[in-house]
């Protein structure tokens, strides 16, 4: 371990960043591989992010002016470590403003801080937290013994990593990443953390090598792992021989919990030795303005803008001012770092640039005979996350692209009442209205008498609101692809709509009182009127489901499969009719342009 403290060098990255600590504790030993390492012209002296354990920040005053810039600055390089490298379970931080010193640690669950120390009163405390971070192993320090970083053998300067994942039976098997999936999970300073890389398992005979998917996320430790989900909804869909649903869902090769030092990987046994942090200890926890726990690409210190990451559903929005940070109320849930493989690779919908593949990956991910929402409703289950990101177009030589349903972490079993974790679920773009309100919309648009209303069950996340996901996705796309520049209406119409997140504005309503008047269809998108279109006449069969459901108050828990029926039905229909457009038209084909370069203001005047 060696100890830096200048603030004037830029510790080196992939991820664009020019921020430089005041100082920081880095390995000696680097995790880099040698061939990555910079000749001695390209700062040799510089150590990359990867290998620095606990940045820190220093002012000469304690007062809030100076307490507040370190505290910026000292999470920002918390969450530059943890967004940009896979090996980080937790990051460390200090900051000192004159002789206070505050100790910083980040992980998926929250970022805390501890209570100041006067280091002139208390010094054995400043002896031991820089003792500790000097002596402690590399796994105390954050790093995950079960990554190993290696280079690709390809020249092409790119890192791979040599991954284990536990299986069921206790034994373990070792793959090694070849292409980034999906990295946006691991930008918000809490959460999931979800991180997903092509594969190849090692022991496997070169010649004989297939592709797989690892998943390396932290769910909630009290929630059923999807490995779990995923084998309940297998066997139910079997015993119904309800087959074609199979085909529509991913193909678990293996998972497991994480185990560090014999035991799982977890923020609170594993990461804080089974201690709780008090209230008084806790002194900030961000959020992101989602209010789940993104971060904004801040700049820092006048860096560039940081690359972004991989797989992530494109930003469209303007940047909100001084990086969108957020405080919010810290939550006592501990996360458990789990892997899962599986056979099938995808393509998220927000990635596929033709209309005709994103609405048949839309159609059959969910919409498809039997397939899969209505086959998980079917056994009982509803997804309660349907996005962009988790709806996948595969692609197989010889084979029919076909779509996939994805990422089943929250999906529930409607037929259990209690279960942990009854918050909204779900994309905000995508999310259904209600769910936004955590409260039933429509039975209020008949004519119920209030004590009526009040009649009504508890309001559940149903399997109405996973079909209203699937509807904002189709209108989504209508306005953000276009097969050239969109025009400065379609822009702004699109911002109406989807607001962005620092925006505090209510997005148009699903009810009648927008939907019925004909106001949206003044802000149809120009060139893709024929989608608009088709998505537009589906939803009124929403409407009518949501009003029929509330207005005879019925439980979600006793619905039948008749009561789904009509919803994906006629679902099915309007997506068929628009892709039977497509096919008489060249805007099925037609190679799409996101409209994410583009702002409000900007675009081709109409």
């Amino acid at each position: 371990m060696a100890l830096n403290v200048a603030g004037t060098k830029t510790p080196r990255s992939e991820r664009t960043n020019a921020s430089r600590p005041d100082g920081y504790f880095h390995l000696q030993t680097s995790t880099i591989p040698l061939q990555h390492h910079p000749s001695s012209k390209s700062r040799p002296d510089s150590p990359h992010w990867a290998d620095i354990v606990c940045p820190m920040e220093f002012k000469k005053a304690d007062n809030d002016v100076n307490k507040y810039d370190d505290m910026w600055k000292v999470v920002w390089s918390m969450h530059q470590i943890m967004r940009s490298d896979p090996l980080r379970r937790f990051a460390l931080g200090i900051t000192i403003e004159n002789t206070t010193l505050r100790f910083w640690i980040s992980h998926r669950a929250y970022l805390v801080a501890s209570t100041p120390i006067d280091i002139n009163s208390k010094p054995v405390d400043l002896v031991r937290v820089f003792l500790g971070i000097a002596l402690s192993p590399a796994d105390r320090l954050g790093y995950d013994p079960t990554i190993t970083r290696v280079g690709s053998g390809d020249g092409d300067g790119k890192y791979c990593y040599d991954i284990t994942v536990p299986d069921r039976s206790g034994k373990e098997r070792i793959f090694r990443t070849k292409d980034e999936v999906s990295t946006y999970g691991a930008d918000a300073v809490r959460g999931r953390g979800t991180r997903v890389w092509s594969v190849y398992d090692k022991m496997c005979d070169p010649d004989e090598q297939r592709l797989y998917a690892l998943k390396d996320t932290w769910v909630n430790a009290d929630r059923t792992r999807e490995g779990d989900t995923l084998r309940i909804l297998r066997e139910r869909l079997m015993e119904k021989n309800e087959i074609d649903g199979l085909n529509h869902l991913l193909t678990e090769v293996v998972s497991g919990d994480v185990d560090v030092r014999s035991r799982a990987d977890d923020t609170g046994a594993s990461i804080q030795n089974g201690k709780l942090f008090t209230v008084d200890s806790i002194v900030k926890t961000w959020l992101g303005s989602d209010g789940v726990g993104g971060i904004e690409e801040m700049p820092a210190r006048g860096s560039k803008q940081s690359a972004s990451s991989v797989g992530n559903v494109p930003n469209i929005e303007p940047p909100p001012a001084e990086g969108g940070f957020r405080i919010g109320q810290v939550l006592e849930e501990h996360r458990v770092h789990y892997r899962i493989v599986f056979e099938e690779i995808g393509t998220p919908v927000h990635q596929v640039r033709t209309f005709s593949e994103i609405f048949v990956a839309l159609r059959d991910a969910v919409f498809g005979t039997w397939v899969p929402l209505k086959a998980m409703f079917s056994v009982h289950y509803i997804h309660r996350d349907v996005s962009s990101g988790n709806i996948l177009l595969l692609r197989v030589p010889g084979q029919q692209a076909r779509g996939l349903l994805v990422d089943l972490e929250y999906a529930k079993d409607v037929t259990i009442k209690s279960t942990p974790h009854e918050f909204r679920t779900g994309t905000r773009d995508f999310m259904a209205l209600e769910v936004r309100e955590s409260t039933y919309l429509f039975g209020r648009e008949a004519e119920m008498e209030p004590e009526e209303f009040r009649d009504l069950p508890p309001f559940q996340h149903n399997c109405l609101h996973d079909v209203e996901s699937t509807w904002w996705i189709a209108l989504w796309t209508s306005y953000v692809f276009a097969p050239t520049v969109p025009s400065q209406s379609d822009v702004v119409h699109f911002y109406r709509i989807f607001p962005p997140l620092h925006v505090q504005a209510p997005r148009i309503s699903l009810g009648p009182s927008i939907l019925q008047s004909g106001a949206v269809l003044k802000m149809r998108p120009e060139q893709n009127r024929p989608v608009f279109d088709a998505i537009w006449r589906w939803r009124f069969n929403l409407l009518n489901a949501y009003k029929n459901l509330e207005q005879n108050r019925i439980d979600i828990g006793q619905l039948d499969e008749s009561t789904f029926e009509y919803v994906h039905d006629e679902a099915l229909h309007h997506l068929n009719a628009l892709l039977a457009t497509l096919e008489e038209d060249d805007l099925g084909t037609s190679k799409l342009v996101h409209m994410r370069f583009f702002k409000p203001g900007k675009g081709k005047k109409s």
